[in-house]
């Protein structure tokens, strides 16, 4: 049985709210060379900042070097899956309160339980409409963006 992440909302809002900028950083982390330069012409086309990671260890240390609002996590990644990169950036409490979106292909409803328990805070199902991810973005910083 996974260790279930769950916080308040209202809790994570507050923590959040500390750290996201008019211009929040993303970190897409993809194995798929083209699915990170799709993701990244269309959040910095929204005025959001983007650093990638390709495998999971590599998204793992870029959430603690780069310190990013957001990640999308890809589930399917070398050596960490995203679950596991989940579950590694909730148990950090520098990194506890990031925003952690599963964009993925696995689209059963024990793919969204295992994400949700995972930590994420939701999970979006490739292929993902830009519009549908930018909203979704905006939902977590919203009040922050132009």
């Amino acid at each position: 049985m996974p260790t279930i992440y769950r916080t308040s909302a209202s809790s994570r809002r507050a923590e959040r709210m500390s750290f996201v900028s008019t211009n929040p950083l993303v970190l897409v982390a993809d194995d798929h060379d083209d699915s990170r330069a799709i993701a990244r012409v269309v959040l910095e086309s929204a005025n959001f900042r983007v650093v990638e990671a390709r495998t999971g260890p590599e998204a793992v240390r870029m959430v603690r070097a780069e310190k990013p609002a957001i990640v999308l996590l890809d589930i399917v990644m070398p050596e960490l899956n995203g679950w596991e990169v989940a579950r590694c950036v909730r148990a950090d409490p520098a990194s506890r309160s990031t925003i952690l979106i599963a964009v993925t292909a696995l689209a059963g409803a024990t793919d969204r339980e295992w994400s949700l328990a995972a930590g994420c805070d939701e999970l979006l199902t490739k292929p993902v409409h830009p519009r549908t991810l930018l909203a979704t973005l905006r939902r977590y910083v919203g009040e922050v963006m132009p």
